[in-house]
Parts: C-alpha cells; sequence; structure tokens
C-alpha cells in the first residue's frame, strides 16, 4: 500500500526495529526526498541495490543502527544517489574503507560518520573526491591521521568545506599541515585528541589560510600556555575553547588583543 504514494517526498521510520527486509518495500517511492531510517535494527551490508529507484533523494540517515558496510553505489556504470546532498551514519560499525564507496557521491554536502569503528589512518585522495562537501563529522573514532596517497595530496581539496569535527580521535600537532587548504573553514571541533604544546601556525601557514575561522574548540587536550600566542594570529575567531588542557600559572591574555571580533 505504501509503495502507492508515489508522490511522497519525506519518510520517518526512525525508531522501529524493521530490519534489512525494510529496504526491499522502499523503490516504489520515486519521488521520495528524505529518509529517515535511524534506529531501526539494520545490520551488516546494506545492497545499495534496495535504494536503486530513489533518484530523487537528497537526505539519506541511517544512524545508530549496526551496518558494516554498502554494495556499490553504482551499478552497470550508472551512479546512483546524484542528487544526495546529506548522508547520516553515525552510530554504526563502518571501518576506514568506507571512504572509498563514498567518493562517487559528488553533490554530498554533509557527512555524519561519528562514532563508527573507523581506525589508523584516512587516506586523503578518498575525501577530496567529496568535492562539493560542507560539514564533515568524523568524532569519537579512533583516527590518528589524514595520510596522502603515492601522489603526495597531502592537504585537503575541500574548499567549500564550513565545518570540520574531529572530536573524540587520537590525533596529534601534525593534523594540522593537513588542513591548510580549508580556506572557506568556519568551525573546526578538535575536542579530546592528542595535541600538546603550541599550534606552530605560522610554520604550517594556517593563518593565512583559515582566513574565515570562527569557532575553534581545543577542550580535552595537553596545550600548554604557549597555545595563546598561537591563537591571536586568527583574526576573525569569534569563540575559542581550550578548557581541561596543560594551561598554569600565569596567563598572558594581551596576546589575545588580536581577536577584536572574538565573543566567547
Amino acid at each position: 500500500m505504501l509503495s502507492k504514494l508515489k508522490n511522497l517526498e519525506t519518510l520517518d521510520l526512525r525508531g522501529n526495529i524493521l530490519g534489512n527486509d525494510i529496504l526491499s518495500h522502499l523503490n516504489g517511492f520515486t519521488s521520495l526526498k528524505s529518509l529517515r531510517l535511524q534506529e531501526c535494527g539494520l545490520q551488516g551490508t546494506i545492497p545499495m541495490l534496495e535504494f536503486s529507484h530513489l533518484m530523487n533523494l537528497k537526505e539519506l540517515y541511517l544512524g545508530r543502527n549496526e551496518i558494516e558496510s554498502f554494495g556499490s553505489f553504482q551499478e552497470k556504470g550508472q551512479l546512483r544517489f546524484i542528487k544526495l546532498e546529506v548522508l547520516g551514519l553515525s552510530g554504526n560499525l563502518f571501518n576506514s574503507s568506507i571512504f572509498s564507496f563514498l567518493g562517487v557521491l559528488s553533490n554530498l554536502k554533509s557527512l555524519h560518520i561519528g562514532s563508527n569503528k573507523l581506525k589508523g589512518s584516512i587516506n586523503i585522495k578518498e575525501l577530496n573526491a567529496l568535492s562539493n562537501l560542507e560539514e564533515l563529522y568524523i568524532r569519537d573514532n579512533e583516527v590518528n591521521d589524514f595520510v596522502p596517497p603515492q601522489d603526495n595530496e597531502t592537504e585537503f581539496r575541500l574548499t567549500k568545506l564550513e565545518v570540520l569535527d574531529l572530536t573524540g580521535n587520537l590525533f596529534t600537532n601534525s593534523i594540522l599541515s593537513s588542513l591548510g587548504r580549508l580556506s572557506n573553514l568556519k568551525s573546526l571541533y578538535i575536542q579530546r585528541n592528542k595535541l600538546k604544546g603550541a599550534i606552530n601556525i605560522k610554520d604550517n601557514e594556517t593563518e593565512l589560510r583559515l582566513i574565515n575561522l570562527e569557532v575553534l574548540d581545543l577542550i580535552g587536550n595537553l596545550f600548554s600556555n604557549s597555545i595563546m600566542s598561537s591563537l591571536g594570529r586568527l583574526s576573525n575567531m569569534k569563540s575559542i575553547r581550550f578548557g581541561g588542557n596543560n594551561l598554569k600559572g600565569f596567563i598572558n591574555i594581551t596576546e589575545l588583543d588580536a581577536l577584536s571580533n572574538l565573543e566567547e
């Protein structure tokens, strides 16, 4: 009966234990633009063939299931999900290989993949394929680095990225050298990682490129008092958070005088 709703644009089934069987009943919704299947008992490998007729889909939310992998997003050379802009995968069992599958989603603007099984390093080139990405959430995994492929593509080239959330991973100070080209980045969250000492912004030329950065969250790292002199270079900053670090004794707050736009 539901499959006859040809004009349906939004379908929200979250919080129902429907299992993978629900997927075979979705192909009739050819006008669907937003599909929510969070907490629906999905598990294992999700065959993307089940979504093959959802060519108008813009938002797909699959969070808080037990999904481990996808089938291919392409079939017989034809790209599916050509209109997909938002993909929510948080709270599943994906590992770092997921990025090699997602690269074909060239129109994706927002990717949520927090609280999965991502570990170790992520290939920068696979992320750079998502050239229209505006929001990337990788929080609460065990990622420790972004590594270049053999052609030495060492930096993110996500020129439209505005929000990057790396909270709750294992990144060290070396992560900064990968972020240099994110000139449109407005919010950077690196809570609860392994950054320490000071941020050597000048050597990485980050101060010249992160010109639009407004929110920087460094809570729960190992920074020392010398972090202050580095932050003073980020002149458009509106909010800085660095609680739970190793700041001690006297803090020279005048080093932040250049942050005339600071609100928090």
